[in-house]
C-alpha cells in the first residue's frame, strides 16, 4: 500500500512493485523521477494496480522494460508521459488486459509535441502490446525509425486494428516481425508501404489473422518490388490473393520466399491471370499533352497473356477499348477524353471471364488551346487557318469552336472574350514560336 511517494529523489524503479499483486496506491502527490532511468518490471504481476500515474515526469527514463507487464486492472491514460529517451519498450503493456489509450502523438501549430508519445529513440518494442486484449489505442503516427525488434508486437491483441500503414519507410531497421500479428483477429490495415527491406525474421506473422485479398495482394505487390532478404518464411494462413499471384510467384523465384496461406481467392475464378506488373502507363500523362475532346493512347505490358483480351476502363466505367494481348506492349486508344482528372484502369479476360480492374493511373486532361487543326500541336498550320477565318475565307465546322480564342492563356487576360481575332492570330503565331509569354 503506498500513501504517499514522499520528496526524496528515487535513482531506480526497476522491480520496484514486481509480484505486489494486490498492490494499492493512494497517494496523492508524485515520485521523484528525476534521477531514475529504469523502471523495467515496476508494477510486473501487479494485477490489482490502476493508479493514475499519467503526471509523472519520466523524461530521465531509458528502460521501460515489461513496465506494466501483467498489470491486468490498469487502463490510465499515460498520453502525456515524455518517453523521448525511452530506448526499451519490450513487453511494456504485455498482458495489461484493460489497457486501450491512444498515444498517438499531437502537435501544435510551432511543431511542439502536445500530447502522445514521440517514440523516436526507442529500439526494442518486441511483445510491447502482445495479450494486450482490449487495446485498440491510435498509435498511426509514431515514428519507428530507430526501431529494430517488432517480434510479436500485438501478439494476441485481439481488438486491435489500427491504420499503422502511415508507419511506410519509418520500419526500414527492423530486422524481426515474427507473430508481430499472430492471432490478432480484428487486425486488417494496408501495411504495403511499409519498408521491409531488412527484415530477416516474419516468421508466423499472420498465423491465425485473418488478412483481407485486397491487403494481402497490396503486400505482395508492394513487397516484390523491394529489395527484400533471401529466404523468408512468411505465414498467413488464413489470407488469400488474387492480383498479387504474380508477385507472390516472383518473391519464391527471386528471392526464395517460403508462404503458408489459404492460396488463390475462390470468388475470383480468372486470378490465374497474369497481371501485367504495372498499372498503364503513358508519355501522354503530363497536364497540356492529352487534350481535350481527342484520343489518348496507353501502353500497358503483357507478360505471358498471349491471346487474352485488355479492356480500358475509365472512371471505373468499362469502355469499348480493347486489344488482344501478345508478349510485350500492346496499345488502347481511349475514347473521347473531357478536361478534368480521369482514372485509367484495365482488365484482362480469357475463357474462364474478367479479372479485376488494375491500379489506377490517374491523368489530368487539358485544353490545347490555339491548336485549331486538332492535330496536337501549335504550329503554322493553325496560324493559317486564322487568319483564313477572320479574313472570312473559311467557315469553322469541327475546329473545336475554334480552340482559337486562346486569351487566358494569356498574362494578364482573365478569360476567353469569345471573339476569335487579330490578337489571337498574334498570339497563337507567338505560341507556335515558342513565346514564353503563354502562362
Amino acid at each position: 500500500f503506498v500513501n504517499q511517494w514522499g520528496t526524496q529523489q528515487w535513482s531506480s524503479m526497476e522491480h520496484a512493485f514486481s509480484g505486489a499483486a494486490n498492490l494499492s496506491v493512494s497517494a496523492t502527490d508524485i515520485p521523484d523521477l528525476s534521477n531514475v532511468t529504469s523502471m523495467a518490471y515496476m508494477f510486473y504481476y501487479a494485477f490489482e494496480f490502476n493508479h493514475n500515474i499519467g503526471n509523472w515526469d519520466v523524461s530521465n527514463v531509458t528502460n521501460m522494460d515489461s513496465l506494466l507487464h501483467y498489470a491486468s486492472s490498469f487502463d490510465h491514460d499515460v498520453s502525456g508521459w515524455d518517453v523521448s529517451n525511452v530506448t526499451n519498450m519490450h513487453s511494456l503493456f504485455r498482458l495489461a488486459g484493460k489497457f486501450s489509450q491512444d498515444l498517438n502523438p499531437v502537435y501544435d501549430d510551432f511543431g511542439v509535441l502536445t500530447k502522445g508519445w514521440d517514440v523516436s529513440s526507442a529500439t526494442n518494442m518486441a511483445g510491447m502490446f502482445s495479450l494486450a486484449v482490449a487495446f485498440n489505442g491510435d498509435i498511426s503516427d509514431w515514428n519507428v525509425s530507430n526501431v529494430t525488434n517488432m517480434a510479436e508486437m500485438f501478439l494476441a491483441a485481439r481488438n486491435f486494428n489500427q491504420d499503422i500503414g502511415k508507419w511506410k519507410d519509418k520500419t526500414s531497421n527492423v530486422t524481426s516481425m515474427s507473430r508481430m500479428f499472430q492471432t490478432t483477429p480484428y487486425f486488417d490495415q494496408d501495411i504495403s508501404e511499409w519498408n521491409i527491406e531488412n527484415v530477416t525474421n516474419m516468421g508466423r506473422m499472420f498465423e491465425t489473422t485473418p488478412l483481407s485479398t485486397t491487403n494481402y495482394d497490396a503486400m505482395l505487390v508492394a513487397w516484390n518490388n523491394q529489395n527484400v532478404q533471401q529466404n523468408i518464411s512468411f505465414q498467413a494462413e488464413l489470407g488469400t490473393y488474387c492480383n498479387g499471384a504474380d508477385a507472390r510467384q516472383r518473391l519464391i523465384d527471386n528471392f526464395g520466399w517460403s508462404f503458408i496461406d489459404a492460396g488463390l481467392h475462390s470468388d475470383y475464378p480468372n486470378c490465374q491471370l497474369s497481371q501485367p506488373a504495372n498499372a498503364p502507363t503513358s508519355t501522354n500523362t503530363m497536364v497540356g499533352e492529352i487534350i481535350n475532346n481527342r484520343n489518348a493512347e496507353f501502353d500497358i505490358l503483357c507478360t505471358g497473356n498471349d491471346g487474352n483480351t485488355v479492356r480500358l476502363y475509365i472512371n471505373d466505367v468499362a469502355t469499348s477499348a480493347t486489344a488482344i494481348c501478345a508478349n510485350g506492349t500492346v496499345t488502347i486508344t481511349a475514347p473521347t477524353l473531357v478536361d478534368g482528372y480521369h482514372d485509367i484502369s484495365f482488365t484482362e479476360t480469357n475463357a474462364t471471364g474478367e479479372s479485376p480492374q488494375s491500379t489506377t493511373l490517374n491523368i489530368e486532361v487539358d485544353v490545347a488551346d490555339g491548336d485549331v487543326n486538332g492535330d496536337g500541336q501549335v504550329n503554322a498550320a493553325d496560324v493559317l487557318l486564322v487568319q483564313q477565318f477572320i479574313l472570312g475565307d473559311l467557315v469553322p465546322d469541327s475546329y473545336a469552336a475554334f480552340n482559337a480564342d486562346v486569351a487566358p492563356l494569356i498574362n494578364g487576360i482573365p478569360a476567353s472574350n469569345n471573339v476569335i481575332d487579330a490578337g489571337d492570330l498574334l498570339l497563337i503565331q507567338r505560341k507556335a514560336l515558342g513565346s514564353s509569354i503563354f502562362n
